[in-house]
C-alpha cells in the first residue's frame, strides 16, 4: 500500500499510463514513439516533480529523475542533442516551478485565512506543517463547550489534490441537551464560509447567511452516507430579501434595522419591539428563508402570527357601541 506522501504522485503517473493505453488504440506506434511524444512525457514528469518536490520520500523523486534520463536518451540518442534539449528545457522547467510555487503559496494562504475565519487560528501551524511536508491528508480535531452542557467537536481535513494544492473540509458535531447528537459537513465548496458560530447555529436548526449572499439551513429529514444532515441552500435568486421583509414589520425603532439584520444573518434570535404605546408588543425574530419570512415568537417562546398581534379583541355583550344611521346621519348610542 502506497504511503500518503506518494499517493498523489502514483495517481498522476497512473493517469498518464491510462491515457497512453487509450492512445495506443487511436494512433500508430510510430506516432506514440516519436520524440515529440517523449518530450511531452518528460515535461509531464517535470510538472509532477515540481508539485511534489517537498515530499519527505526522496525515492519517488529519484525514480522520476531516472525515468526522465531514460526518455531523454531515447528521444535524443546524440549527447549533443540531449545537451541542447536540456538547455532549452531550462526555461520550461523554471516556468513550471514558478507556477507551481505560486499556486501552492496562494492555496496555503487561503487555507490559513479559512482556519482563522472558522475560529481555529491555533491549527494554522500544525496544518501548514503537514501541507509543507506534502502529506496526502492532514487532519486535526478540536472540541469545546458551547451553550449549557452542550459540546461542539470539529474535525478539519486538508486533502492534497493533483496540482499540489489542498482542499479543506470541516465536519461538526453538536452533542448534548435537547438535540442528542447532530452532525454537518462543509465540503471544499463551502469550507471558506465555515465558522464555528455558523455551524452551531445550523445544528440548532437556524438559518445563516454566508458571504456569497446564500442562506443555509439544515434538512433534518435527510442525511448523507456518513450520517451528516444535508444542507439546504437558498441563493439570492431564490428571492428572500431580509431587508424588505423587515420593513414590513411595524418596528418601534427603525434605526436598529441594520443591527437586527446582522444578527438575523448569523442565525440569532433577535428581540424587537413592534408598535407603539398601548399596542406595543415584544417578540423575537428568527430568519426563515425557506418560507421567505420570519419566525415570530412571544416572550414565552410560543409561535405567533403578525396579524394576531394587533387584532382588536372582540367586544363583549352589554358594552356601548356606536352606529351611524343612514336616514338621520347622526351618531346614536346603542346598548348591545
Amino acid at each position: 500500500m502506497e504511503s500518503l506522501e506518494n499517493a498523489g504522485i502514483i495517481r498522476e503517473l497512473e493517469q498518464w499510463k491510462k491515457q497512453s493505453i487509450v492512445y495506443e488504440k487511436l494512433f500508430s506506434s510510430e506516432t506514440l514513439g516519436s520524440s515529440a511524444r517523449k518530450v511531452e512525457q518528460i515535461r509531464n514528469l517535470m510538472s509532477i516533480a515540481a508539485r511534489y518536490r517537498s515530499t519527505d520520500n526522496a525515492m519517488a523523486m529519484r525514480l522520476i529523475r531516472n525515468e526522465r534520463r531514460l526518455l531523454e536518451r531515447s528521444a535524443f540518442p546524440s549527447l549533443a542533442a540531449r545537451v541542447l534539449f536540456r538547455i532549452s528545457n531550462l526555461i520550461f522547467e523554471r516556468r513550471v516551478n514558478e507556477e507551481s510555487r505560486k499556486l501552492i503559496q496562494e492555496n496555503s494562504s487561503a487555507i490559513q485565512s479559512s482556519l482563522s475565519y472558522a475560529g481555529f487560528p491555533e491549527l494554522v501551524d500544525s496544518i501548514s506543517k503537514g501541507m509543507n511536508s506534502a502529506l496526502g491528508l492532514v487532519a486535526k480535531s478540536v472540541s469545546f463547550q458551547v451553550k449549557g452542557d452542550d459540546r461542539m467537536s470539529v474535525s478539519v481535513e486538508a486533502i492534497r489534490q493533483e496540482k499540489g494544492t489542498y482542499d479543506l473540509s470541516y465536519t461538526s458535531t453538536l452533542s448534548g441537551g435537547e438535540y442528542g447528537s447532530r452532525s454537518l459537513h462543509f465540503g471544499p465548496e463551502l469550507s471558506k464560509f465555515f465558522s464555528a458560530n455558523n455551524a452551531e447555529a445550523l445544528l440548532r436548526g437556524k438559518a445563516v447567511r454566508i458571504e456569497n449572499g446564500e442562506w443555509l439551513q439544515l434538512d433534518f429529514t435527510d442525511r448523507d452516507k456518513k450520517g451528516n444532515f444535508l444542507i439546504k441552500r437558498y441563493p439570492e435568486s431564490y428571492g428572500f430579501n431580509i431587508r424588505q421583509e423587515l420593513e414590513k414589520l411595524p418596528l418601534k425603532d427603525k434605526a436598529l434595522q441594520d443591527a437586527i439584520i446582522r444578527r438575523l444573518e448569523k442565525g440569532q434570535n433577535v428581540t424587537v419591539q413592534l408598535g407603539e404605546g398601548k399596542a406595543e408588543k415584544v417578540i423575537t425574530l428568527l430568519a426563515n428563508p425557506g418560507g421567505m419570512n420570519f419566525e415570530l415568537k412571544d416572550l414565552s417562546g410560543k409561535k405567533v402570527e403578525l396579524a394576531s398581534l394587533f387584532t382588536k379583541a372582540p367586544e363583549r355583550q352589554g358594552t356601548a357601541r356606536y352606529v351611524k344611521e343612514k336616514t338621520s346621519r347622526k351618531w346614536i348610542r346603542q346598548q348591545g
